[in-house]
Parts: C-alpha cells; sequence; structure tokens
C-alpha cells in the first residue's frame, strides 16, 4: 500500500477569501502564543475548524487544504480576539499556505536545523496548541517523502519533505506546529494514519515557503443565507 493511500486529511475542506482588520497590536510572546485557530465555511458543505502558528508579524502558517474553495474565514488569536485574513500563498502541492493577518505582532520564528534523517528518529517534539487536541508530546517516527494529492486534483501527485510522528490528532489539528525541544519549527500537522492508531504525518519545515504568490480564485456559485459561526467561546470578537 502507498504512502497516499494510508493518510487521510485531518478535517474536512475549508474556506477563503477576506478582508483585512484594524484593531490593536497582539503580540505572540511565547511559543504557545503563537498558536491560533481556524473557523471556515466552505463552498460546499458545513463550517470547519483547522490549526495555525505565527511564524512572524502578521504572518500565519497553515495547511493549504483548510482554506482551499472557501466562501469566508476567520482567525482565533491567542487573545481570544477573532481576526480577518487574507490568504497570500497557497502552496497546492505542499498543502501549505501563508495568511496574513493584519495587526497580529511577533518575531520571526526559529526554524529547526537541518539533521541527517537517522538523528531524526526517536526525537522528541510536541504540538502546540491544536485546535482539537490541545498541545501535546510526540516524537519522530522516521524522516520520510511524503507522496499525496495534489489539493483540490485527485489526478495529479506530489512529493515533499516531512515526517511520520508517533501523535495522536483529531479533526481541528491539521495546520498545528510541531517544534522541537528547544521551541524551533520542525513541521506543519496536515493528516493522519488511516492505517495505525496515533499516528500522524507532517509537511517538514524546509517545505515552507512565505513568498507571495498568485493565489488564483473560484466561484462558489450563487450566495447562499449562512455565515461564519463565530459566536463558539467566551469571550470573543471580531476584529474588523
Amino acid at each position: 500500500m502507498s504512502l497516499r493511500t494510508a493518510l487521510v486529511a485531518a478535517i474536512a475542506l475549508g474556506l477563503l477569501v477576506v478582508a483585512a482588520s484594524g484593531q490593536a497590536e497582539t503580540t505572540a510572546v511565547s511559543v504557545d502564543d503563537r498558536a491560533v485557530e481556524f473557523a471556515t465555511l466552505p463552498c460546499v458543505g458545513i463550517q470547519s475548524t483547522s490549526s495555525g502558528y505565527v511564524i512572524d508579524d502578521e504572518t500565519v502558517l497553515t495547511v493549504a487544504h483548510a482554506l482551499f474553495e472557501t466562501r469566508d474565514f476567520a482567525v482565533l488569536d491567542h487573545a481570544g480576539v477573532w481576526r480577518r485574513g487574507q490568504v497570500v500563498r497557497l502552496d497546492l502541492e505542499r498543502d501549505l499556505a501563508i495568511v496574513r493577518v493584519e495587526g497580529l505582532r511577533s518575531r520571526p520564528v526559529e526554524r529547526a536545523p537541518s539533521r541527517p534523517i537517522a538523528a531524526w528518529e526517536g526525537a522528541a517534539v510536541r504540538m502546540v496548541d491544536g485546535a482539537a487536541s490541545g498541545s501535546a508530546e510526540a516524537s519522530i517516527v522516521r524522516r520520510v517523502k511524503l507522496v499525496t494529492d495534489v489539493v483540490g486534483d485527485r489526478s495529479e501527485q506530489s512529493d515533499r519533505k516531512g515526517y511520520e510522528v508517533a501523535l495522536a490528532i483529531g479533526p481541528g489539528d491539521s495546520g498545528a506546529a510541531i517544534v522541537d525541544g528547544d521551541d524551533r519549527l520542525v513541521g506543519v500537522v496536515f493528516a493522519r494514519s488511516t492505517q495505525r492508531d496515533g499516528v500522524a504525518w507532517a509537511t517538514a519545515v524546509d517545505e515552507v515557503d512565505t513568498t507571495p504568490s498568485d493565489v488564483g480564485a473560484w466561484d462558489c456559485g450563487d450566495d447562499v443565507e449562512v455565515e461564519l459561526d463565530l459566536r463558539r467561546r467566551e469571550p470573543e470578537q471580531l476584529a474588523g
């Protein structure tokens, strides 16, 4: 069985669009403060949740499959404020996305340095505040080449660097950061194994590119009488 068939997206497809906010600054100081939550409204289907991580000033890293073909989305920061964002890079081959969130301030995140493949085996890591499972200790089983369908096009395949991780995740944890013992970014959770309990897959930080790209557009069809529901927590407010 191929690695591709052993993977399943940890959340349903999410959403896109969007306006920027203009409220007071929020600064991500600690590694846990960098974690954010996405609420997304897809073109087809019900509202879903995913995770993200602040990697620089007004720059959030998440998974592309959470934002592809969506009507609307919002980002919940560590202070409990809902903010609007703008997708500036949507990498469907690597299943990674960069979102600009105005007013969300943070120092640049440090990336884990390159290591020999064998050196990753058994390495202690941690998932940072996934939207479904919270923070969790984990370990790298092995570094691998991930072969998956391109997001939105099952007729095309892509490969990228990644990790098999001993970690139990749930729907909503896709996009959560994996960090090492020094809180350096190692990778991004994007799926769980369908064959083995407690196994997740993460895209390596080596694959992250923050350069803006042509995000493109899609037609969600006629307007529907449904709006993003941001009333799930207290306190919370929508900035912008």
